[in-house]
């Protein structure tokens, strides 16, 4: 009779497989999707392989750069002492984020050789606003600020002019300067930028080689969004025309294609009862209402279409006078009633369809057509 022995496996051997097959099987889970299934995978600044991007905001990366160069701030000292053109900031004591009253990003702290300290701030920018009082703070607060952003050349051109000793750095020599970088360029990609892409943009027109004389600066509006703000030299009567090119609606499209741009041109116009006032009980004509019968005849008269005028109705100001404006564009308009939008304590005026962001050169045309021609007609 053949006998068969049985093999058994002592506890401790089933339990050691068990774990191992355990261990395996959680180790999966964390294994990059391009380790797994064969996706891309992505190569950082330094150029080791990275399969996902780390720090994916403007707080996460500058607090980042902070504990690099507290790890190794040598290279990057050198850079920033040749673009201020200063031989020795001294030697770096201390980093600190959103430092002082002003808030600054990073904060470096010199010693120099006297045994002074001597601040170093870096305002780091990827799709918040840089404004002129934030920098003049933050000026204030240090002894040489720089500015960081992904591109250079998208810098306000006001930064230049107003602030010759902020030099303007870009993050790609930034991250040049630490030689394992833990920063990538992949996680800097991350980071969605689609204000400063349309302010890039912007910056690229050039519109005041169009309009001589002009004020136009791009800058953030009321809602936070892009916007180039345009207005005249005065008129013979003391009022300008005003406008801009913004970003439609009050929120952001996070995806540049789906950015839509509208144009406003206007006139400029004071909130008090010589301008806005019950039609009924007086046959005045305000000032505002002619400037727009003008814009119509002189400008638009058969040209709607072409320079995109909208037609729809304005809206209510729910303010007080200004709440008689749709009645006043009613009765002295008539059907020209469309042109009466914007804002009752700043400019009066049509805007345009709204049209995406690959047709801003076309809307820049027409906004500087307009303006031009109108100033002209509201000058003789």
């Amino acid at each position: 009779m053949e006998t068969h022995e049985e093999t058994v496996i002592p506890s401790f051997v089933a339990t050691g497989r068990a774990f191992r097959g355990s261990v395996r099987r959680r180790w999966s889970l964390f294994r990059s999707p391009g380790r797994r299934s064969g996706g891309a995978r992505t190569v950082g600044h330094t150029g080791r392989v990275y399969t996902s991007p780390i720090f994916t905001s403007e707080p996460m990366v500058t607090r980042a750069l902070a504990a690099e160069v507290r790890h190794y701030g040598e290279q990057l000292q050198a850079l920033l002492e040749s673009r201020s053109g200063m031989e020795s900031f001294g030697t770096l004591r201390r980093v600190q984020c959103e430092a002082t009253p002003a808030r600054v990003d990073v904060l470096l702290e010199f010693e120099r050789a006297d045994g002074q300290l001597f601040l170093v701030g870096l305002e780091a920018k990827f799709d918040h606003e840089l404004s002129r009082e934030q920098l003049l703070r933050e000026n204030d607060a240090v002894q040489r600020l720089f500015v960081i952003l992904q591109d250079p050349d998208c810098a306000p051109r006001w930064l230049a002019e107003e602030f010759p000793t902020v030099p303007v750095v870009s993050w790609h020599d930034v991250l040049g300067c630490f030689p394992a970088s833990r920063i990538t360029m992949n996680d800097l990609d991350s980071i969605r930028t689609p204000k400063a892409a349309v302010e890039a943009r912007f910056h690229r027109l050039r519109l005041d080689e169009q309009l001589k004389g002009w004020s136009i600066e791009s800058r953030r509006n009321g809602s936070g969004n892009p916007s180039i703000v345009f207005e005249s030299p005065k008129l013979p009567d003391g009022r300008t025309l005003r406008g801009q090119i913004q970003v439609a609606g009050r929120g952001m499209q996070r995806r540049t294609e789906d950015v839509r741009l509208e144009g406003h041109m206007g006139i400029s116009v004071i909130e008090d009862d010589s301008n806005f006032f019950d039609p009924a009980q007086s046959p005045t004509v305000p000032a505002w209402i002619e400037s727009l019968k003008t814009l119509q005849r002189e400008v638009l008269d058969g040209h709607e279409e072409r320079l995109l005028i909208s037609r729809r109705a304005p809206g209510n100001s729910l303010r007080n006078p200004g709440q008689w404006k749709k009645a006043l564009a009613s009765k002295h308009l008539g059907r020209d009633a469309h042109l009466a939008k914007g804002y009752v304590d700043w400019a009066i005026g049509p805007k345009t369809l709204p049209v995406p962001l690959e047709r801003l050169d076309d809307l820049a045309v027409i906004t500087v057509e307009v303006f031009g021609r109108w100033f002209a007609a509201e000058s003789r």
